[in-house]
């Protein structure tokens, strides 16, 4: 019989469902709700082969990591411009022509996608909230999966991009216990007002069934005091009156 393991710390990139299943056999993590499988059987992460010219950077046998902040989770195949076939060989101007043809046909089958505009505006967001706020790159990509969460619940349609991209950083920011009050996200992007961010907040709790932990205060006390400047033996006492 083989042990399963639940793994809580991450999010199933398809439905966005937070209980996954460990295979302790195979390695293979599996969405408990979906099916989808994150992660197949362990596999050998070095080269695949030997690079003969280290110059060129190390080639890798497996590909990028699943990323929310594109359309398709970063599975999708650029067609990129080339000259020269996989032997070396020059192309004929025919080819070249064909592949151009091809390339421009892919990138504007992707842009004339509402479901790619949207996530592109709601990328675009994020990057705002990212830079200003400082975020994590683990909490940029929660707010991303929050957001598909939303988009493909419908929360969005009726409302704006942006308020609901906010709300979604927001959540995430709460979730994993990153300290940014309403009032940082309203200055780091004035267009979108905390009240519509709250708005948009209890939204997203209500329909997603989000489970956001009660906020520890102690977590904010070195922020407030970095921006006052206390001094240790006030920021200690702080912390033992909160405990």
């Amino acid at each position: 019989m083989v042990r399963r393991s639940w793994r809580e710390q991450e999010l199933c990139p398809e439905c966005g469902n937070e209980m996954l299943v460990t295979d302790q056999k195979t390695g293979e993590i599996t969405c408990s709700v979906c099916g989808f499988v994150i992660q197949e059987k362990d596999v050998d992460m070095g080269p695949e082969w030997r690079n003969l010219d280290e110059e060129e950077g190390s080639r890798s046998r497996v590909g990028a990591p699943l990323s929310p902040m594109y359309r398709d989770h970063g599975l999708s195949t650029v067609i990129e411009r080339v000259d020269e076939d996989a032997a070396g060989r020059k192309l004929s101007k025919e080819t070249r022509e064909k592949m151009l043809r091809l390339k421009k046909l892919d990138a504007t089958s992707q842009i004339n996608s509402s479901e790619t505009r949207n996530l592109q505006q709601a990328v675009n967001i994020l990057q705002i909230y990212y830079d200003k706020l400082r975020l994590s790159k683990t909490v940029s990509d929660r707010a991303m999966l929050i957001y598909r969460r939303a988009l493909k619940a419908g929360l969005v349609r009726g409302r704006s991009i942006k308020s609901i991209m906010a709300a979604a950083t927001y959540a995430a920011c709460r979730m994993l216990g990153t300290p940014r009050d309403l009032r940082e996200f309203e200055r780091s992007y004035p267009a979108v007002k905390r009240k519509t961010i709250a708005q948009g907040y209890r939204l997203l709790l209500k329909h997603l069934g989000l489970k956001v932990p009660v906020a520890d205060p102690s977590i904010y006390v070195n922020k407030i005091a970095s921006k006052v400047g206390l001094d240790q033996k006030t920021i200690q006492e702080a912390l033992r009156l909160l405990r």
